[in-house]
């Protein structure tokens, strides 16, 4: 039997376990000249790394010839402290001015009373959940739900790290940190950003239209909030502002740029994605988004995430090696690339195209008794125990190791992971698909069939919604959950005028803005009775934030 691929993934490395990634230069000055602007005495830096922001701050401090300032920096790693220590040394400040300490920051913060420090600085470490320690894990949510935060498995060690900070700031303080742009996104930093709105009087977010972290595809923002109370008189207000890369804070003039109320489109813990759109367009994007002819996806169909294997490599098999081993009886047709989807429709045809290329066939023991194995398939079960797939956590809590579960076939697919535009298609080869891809199941198919729901998803107004509603990661690449891909309105008045070869013809041919001025015209125009410059609004913001996004592939 010739041998498939199907190794365990290797090992996290020593800094994806610590979360450290050195903060640019640029980046560290600009915040700690920020936090040195009003005369805050008492400063927290709570994961130091090597002092790419201690040294800085030291140096600030230095520059204003301030006597005044102490600083608590904290640092977990050992080899880390000792070069950040060495580092700042050679400034030769007083050994006053630093309080260094070797600790996790979640250890030692219960030596720091609640509102401790005028100013927080920082870096926090990038770690997540699987890989954060888990006594130190503990210590931090014991920590966050005495303050009040319900924090959650899904959460990184920034967010934690985050929270604290803003507990321990006196009334009035400053928070100045480098942190990912997931905050601005994710769910489980829903309820950190409904705290820093709900903390200080001002708020200002600058982002970058450039990777900042040389050769991490992790998207940063910095984030300055101050005037902390627990009592906002005039509410809050928050700015975004927008540069090209790290250099260009040296010219950045923060006066420039004007506070905003904020408004209902973040509160409670909404993303904060609209930020990027201008309050125009944004209110355009709502009223149409809240149109009775555009009902939101969840009211005609359920998604559900695609099948998670346990070992992809092991249980999803090329065509060949199926045809080799005689295992057609004990597969099922699947698909494990978005990339398989070029239009509203996938057929057997497709299915075929695709399975030339790709794996495609799903190995589906279930209801299959084992004495019906045959040879083949017994000796490849052998093979997947020698090679220790069955010790993997999702093989091994299963009753039978190699039996799959909900292995069920859908209506439609939906792009889990948006690259150029989202897409819904109809599952016409009567494939399943990994959890790479969504499964959409209609609800009623007498009200409206998978085709036509799947024609009514290609518009301006359902793809805007999707860069506005999902999450982007540094990389290109747009995610939607399907909690939020029920969330996107689907435009269905006029849909039975939609021609769907025209359509995609249109897509095959990766004329999409071609695509888009069809059936916005029948969707849109005719059918929820937008005017062209309506639409054209709508289709910017589309663009914006899709080009934003893809500028950081």
């Amino acid at each position: 039997m010739g041998l498939l691929k199907f190794k365990s993934k290797e090992i996290a490395s020593k800094q994806k376990l610590r979360g450290g990634y050195y903060t640019p230069v640029a980046l560290a000055e600009f915040i700690s000249q920020w936090i040195l602007t009003s005369k805050v005495a008492s400063i927290l830096e709570p994961s130091f790394g090597d002092g790419n922001f201690l040294e800085p701050v030291l140096r600030q401090v230095q520059k204003l010839k301030r006597r005044d300032v102490k600083i608590t920096a904290v640092e977990i790693d050992t080899d880390e402290f000792i070069k950040g220590v060495n580092r700042v040394q050679n400034l030769e400040i007083g050994d006053d001015v630093v309080d260094f300490v070797n600790n996790d920051f979640f250890r030692s913060y219960e030596n720091y009373k609640e509102e401790s420090f005028d100013a927080v600085i920082g870096n926090p470490p990038y770690i997540r959940f699987q890989h954060f320690d888990k006594e130190s894990r503990e210590i931090a949510f014991d920590h966050l739900k005495r303050n009040n935060y319900k924090p959650s498995k899904l959460a990184n060690a920034w967010s934690a790290f985050t929270q604290l900070a803003i507990a321990s700031l006196k009334p009035g303080g400053k928070l100045g940190f480098v942190i990912p742009a997931e905050l601005l996104q994710v769910k489980y930093a829903g309820s950190l950003r409904e705290r820093i709105l709900q903390s200080f009087a001002k708020t200002t977010i600058i982002s970058f239209k450039e990777i900042v972290f040389p050769g991490i595809l992790q998207e940063v923002i910095i984030l300055l909030s101050e005037g902390k109370s627990s009592k906002l008189v005039d509410g809050p207000q928050i700015r975004l502002i927008e540069l090209e890369n790290g250099s260009s804070l040296s010219e950045l003039k923060l006066a420039e740029y004007s506070f905003h109320p904020v408004t209902d489109s973040i509160k409670d813990g909404h993303k904060w994605t609209s930020l990027f759109v201008d309050d125009q367009r944004l209110k355009q994007l709502w009223d149409a988004g809240k149109n009775v002819s555009a009902p939101p996806l969840g009211a005609f169909a359920k998604v559900n995430v695609g099948i998670v294997t346990g070992r992809n490599k092991f249980f999803v098999l090329p065509k060949s090696f199926v045809e080799a081993q005689d295992l057609y009886e004990f597969v099922t047709p699947l698909v494990g690339k978005t990339s398989a989807f070029k239009k509203t429709s996938f057929t057997y045809s497709d299915f075929e195209k695709y399975a030339d290329e790709f794996p495609c066939y799903l190995l589906d023991l279930d209801g299959i008794s084992e004495t019906d194995f045959n040879k083949n398939l017994k000796k490849y079960i052998e093979l997947g125990e020698d090679e220790e797939v069955h010790k993997g956590y999702k093989c091994r809590i299963r009753k039978k190791w190699f039996v799959v579960p909900s292995v069920h076939k859908s209506d439609g697919f939906l792009f889990r992971q948006v690259y150029k535009y989202p897409l819904l298609v109809d599952n016409s080869a009567n494939a399943t698909c990994t959890d790479t891809i969504h499964r959409v199941i209609l609800r009623d198919t007498s009200t409206l069939s998978i085709q036509q729901l799947s024609t009514a998803f290609v518009n301006s107004l359902t793809f805007a919604f999707s860069e506005l509603i999902g999450r982007s990661y540094g990389g290109g690449v747009l995610e939607l959950e399907p909690r939020e891909a029920l969330m996107l309105p689907v435009p269905i008045e006029n849909i039975s005028q939609v021609d769907p070869r025209i359509l995609n013809n249109y897509l095959e041919n990766q004329e999409i803005e071609k695509a888009l001025n069809y059936s916005d015209n029948i969707l849109l125009k005719q059918g929820i009775g937008l005017s062209d410059a309506q639409v054209q609004q709508i289709r910017s913001v589309w663009h914006d934030l899709r080009d934003r996004r893809l500028n950081r592939s």
